[in-house]
């Protein structure tokens, strides 16, 4: 499905535009005329427009959703609650063609289907679920505190990237100064002494001398095999869940990755469970939406459900929950608490992963200063050294 910006008439003949999402310019004027407009013109977004669309932050988000929920529940229409919405210009937008969508008609699954790229699956299960059971007050609490979550999240995670990129363009940057800049000059000011150099300054010139060419072809190759990987994965599931497999038995990275994808699974049922979502149900939009590699694990697990199984006791089965955090489930089962529960397996999860990541971090700092300390006593040994002992000797003479 594409998105499509149109101009429409209404009732009285007043003129309406806004965005919808349809298959084609025939859909889109068949379901504009079931809300009682008639197209005039439309326009469809390409892959460039779509590409530079503002998309609103998480923080945002939440605090629209807050928003929508502190005036719903004071009792204001839910059109109005939409259209005052003033914070950020994009979800601004997006609150005034939500609100014009509902006086049309549209439900309000319907509205936040048409705005898909800006919200996620589980923010439309919820609101289902909310809409369902007459709860729209707790299902905007609930989105809000979903949002937060994914705002703090992406904070953590840049704020774990910063430092250990900027470590690792200082070093780079380091070491390709020394190798290709101040090791020739000395090793030719060393050479005029007319001595022969040792093993180890001549390996070390040797280095040197191919350093800017092997960073340049390292960093080709890189490029080139990540392009193969993401364009590989784009076309075709099958090697979508190739790569996903092999990702996984990459030491540290592999684990990491996998149980960040079962935190994010974990928080989203457990938020889908306190808004009312049947398990089942929960499981299989969680299926639609995860990666390829942790679907096939929610399938296997829904299955058991299916069948009769625990939640608990299907979920470690299938490998997604240690047997700690399926203890926690099966005691959110037996107290009827399930939704609570797994909330906390996803809290606990992402402490832990905060407590690997600190602990990653602690051991790249005393490594990279090895890696360069190492590196300089090299230098120091090979060429430097030598280089004194020719300048006492000139000294001597």
């Amino acid at each position: 499905m594409a998105r499509y910006l149109y101009r429409a008439v209404g009732a009285g003949g007043t003129i309406q535009t806004g965005s919808a999402m349809a298959a084609s310019p025939l859909l889109l004027r068949q379901t504009l005329h079931a809300q009682g407009l008639h197209l005039i013109s439309a326009w469809r977004l390409g892959a460039l427009a779509s590409f530079f669309e503002a998309s609103p932050s998480p923080q945002r988000k939440a605090d629209f959703f807050t928003h929508l929920a502190t005036l719903v529940g004071a009792g204001f229409p839910l059109e109005e609650a939409f259209s005052s919405f003033a914070s950020d210009k994009a979800l601004g937008r997006m609150g005034r063609q939500m609100a014009t969508d509902l006086r049309a008609g549209k439900n309000l699954s319907e509205v936040f289907e048409a705005q898909r790229k800006a919200f996620d699956h589980t923010t439309l299960c919820v609101l289902t679920a909310a809409q369902k059971n007459a709860s729209l007050t707790d299902g905007f609490t609930e989105l809000a505190r979903h949002w937060a979550w994914v705002s703090e999240r992406r904070q953590d995670l840049t704020k774990a990237l910063i430092y250990p990129s900027c470590l690792l363009i200082l070093v780079t940057s380091l070491l390709t100064f020394l190798m290709d800049q101040v090791v020739p000059q000395l090793d030719s000011f060393l050479a005029m002494s007319g001595e022969a150099p040792s093993f180890s300054a001549r390996l070390l010139k040797t280095l040197c001398a191919h350093a800017l060419e092997t960073v340049l072809g390292a960093i080709t190759a890189t490029a080139l095999a990540t392009a193969t990987i993401v364009i590989s994965a784009r076309i075709s599931s099958p090697m979508l869940l190739f790569w996903q497999k092999t990702l996984v038995r990459i030491p540290f990275f592999g684990p990491f990755w996998h149980d960040t994808k079962v935190h994010e699974m974990t928080h989203a049922l457990g938020l889908m469970l306190a808004a009312k979502v049947d398990l089942l149900e929960a499981l299989h939009d969680l299926e639609l939406t995860a990666s390829p590699f942790i679907a096939r694990k929610i399938r296997a697990c829904a299955a058991l459900v299916r069948g009769g199984a625990p939640l608990a006791q299907s979920l470690g089965r299938v490998r997604l929950l240690s047997q700690v955090d399926a203890h926690l489930v099966a005691l959110g089962e037996r107290t009827g608490r399930l939704d609570h529960f797994v909330l906390q397996v996803a809290h606990l999860m992402g402490e832990r992963m905060k407590k690997r990541t600190r602990r990653f971090l602690s051991l790249l700092e005393p490594g990279a200063l090895l890696l360069v300390g190492a590196l300089l006593i090299w230098i120091v040994s090979a060429i430097f050294l030598p280089l004194y002992e020719h300048l006492v000797l000139v000294e001597g003479l």
